[in-house]
């Protein structure tokens, strides 16, 4: 099995959010350490003619006051929505040697980062079957049954989608460490 940490940045917390970035990380349990990373920023541009996401006018808002380097971030080195969600996959597939079974998916939140995604992949590819929806995982429920563990190492930018997986990441290897967690 390959456990991945995901990360979304989004323009709504909708399950039908515009993704503005996208962050992933392999996490390997057994060495404690983190493998092969994926990253995309999307061009929010890109999403002109493209009917069924959710923009909120809130969450702009909520942009608008955040760190000016999270700002620069996402704007920087974009793609579009449709290249990014591709590569996604193409990324997903090589870790998994097609296997979709063998994915397992962390995210923040379950009701954020995995079904905003699937949700994408379906809209733009009539795809999600990345990886089998059982294997879905809950960091944050995991993180709050388990709050006296903490990892020092902060995000090198809060809200970049890559460092937030990366952090989420490195946290759950330290509850492992710590706790044995149960993984399949």
């Amino acid at each position: 099995m390959k456990h991945i940490m995901l990360d979304l940045e989004t323009l709504s917390t909708e399950p039908n959010a515009m993704i503005t970035a996208i962050g992933a990380v392999v996490m390997d349990f057994e060495q404690g350490c983190l493998r092969e990373a994926f990253e995309a920023q999307v061009d929010i541009e890109s999403y002109s003619g493209v009917d069924g996401f959710h923009m909120s006018p809130s969450t702009v808002k909520w942009w608008l006051s955040q760190d000016k380097d999270a700002q620069r971030h996402m704007l920087s080195n974009t793609m579009s929505v449709d290249t990014a969600l591709f590569q996604f996959m193409g990324w997903a597939h090589a870790i998994t040697d097609y296997k979709p079974k063998e994915l397992i998916v962390w995210g923040n939140g379950a009701e954020f980062d995995s079904p905003i995604l699937r949700n994408a992949l379906l809209r733009r590819f009539d795809s999600s079957d990345i990886w089998d929806f059982r294997n879905d995982r809950c960091y944050r429920t995991v993180k709050a049954v388990f709050p006296k563990i903490e990892v020092q190492t902060p995000p090198l930018v809060s809200h970049r989608a890559l460092d937030d997986a990366k952090y989420q990441a490195l946290y759950l290897l330290e509850l492992h460490k710590h706790v044995g967690l149960w993984l399949p």
